[in-house]
């Protein structure tokens, strides 16, 4: 059996949690519809209050699950992967789109025994397709404490068996949660692998986007307080400046006190970073 037919018998299971989007959704599951190796199924989990009507494709089996409103959407996706029949998973959000050739491409690799897979990701607008996120060749927790270099809600794909061993998802991550998937699965001790040959097309809403800056610093909290204890001393200074940067433009009550925190963080980060330079050249990160 050659790489390109072994990987069109693969099970893999698509997973879409999708919260009153109705017009956005069905653009992703037309995605999904139009792939050039087909899912074994299509999980539509309706995480809102508006009502979803999908038409389900003949040759590809869809279903919606309608689950509590506004629950979340780490418990949406784990609901779907509870669910799921296949061996693999490949989640895709509600307002993303994968190319036609997204599950075959990604399919060599989990053929070639591959467990987690990352995409690129592209940045859609109007009519525009840009490039944006890039996971490289090598994925490693330290890319991920501080920033997001390519773990996404849709170019994620991941065997079922080791989904359930890190745990799925953590809806206690109110931000970060799709990288902080990826960081379990490192922890644990598993290879993370990148497709660089196909991109999914991020959708970005129309006009000016409103960051939710309170959410933010929650979720960064929550982020910080998970994983602090694998981070080095300067990744937590780093965290924690951000922390106070997105308290100082959320916070009206303590933004002054905020505010005078992320100048003091900042200080002290630049520091760092500079002492750090000359030492970190030339050599790969460590946790």
């Amino acid at each position: 059996m050659n790489e390109e037919s072994a990987s069109s018998s693969l099970l893999i299971s698509c997973i879409i949690p999708t919260c009153d989007r109705p017009l956005l959704l069905r653009r992703a599951v037309d995605s999904v519809l139009g792939q050039t190796s087909k899912p074994l199924e299509v999980i539509v989990v309706n995480n809102g209050r508006l009502p979803v009507d999908l038409a389900s494709d003949a040759q590809t089996a869809l279903r919606v699950v309608e689950a509590i409103p506004y629950f979340g959407v780490a418990q949406a996706r784990n609901v779907g992967a509870i669910l799921a029949r296949g061996e693999y998973l490949a989640f895709l959000d509600d307002d993303d789109a994968w190319p036609p050739e997204y599950l075959e491409t990604i399919g060599q690799d989990l053929a070639a025994g591959a467990q987690c897979v990352l995409a690129r990701i592209d940045k859609q607008l109007g009519a525009e397709v840009l490039p944006w996120k890039n996971p490289g060749s090598r994925i490693t927790p330290d890319m991920l404490f501080l920033r997001n270099t390519g773990a996404g809600g849709s170019n994620i794909v991941v065997s079922r068996r080791l989904f359930y061993e890190i745990g799925g998802y953590d809806p206690a991550l109110l931000t970060g949660q799709d990288k902080g998937l990826v960081i379990e699965i490192l922890l644990a001790g598993h290879r993370v692998d990148a497709s660089l040959d196909v991109a999914i097309a991020a959708g970005q809403p129309t006009g000016r986007r409103q960051t939710d800056h309170a959410r933010m610093s929650q979720g960064k909290t929550a982020f910080f307080r998970k994983y602090r204890r694998f981070m080095r001393w300067d990744q937590r200074l780093g965290i924690r400046m951000q922390i106070e940067w997105y308290r100082w433009r959320g916070d009206d009550a303590g933004r002054v006190i905020a505010f005078l925190k992320y100048l003091f963080l900042r200080s002290l980060y630049s520091v760092t970073s500079i002492l750090r330079w000359p030492r970190s050249r030339g050599r790969g990160t460590r946790i």
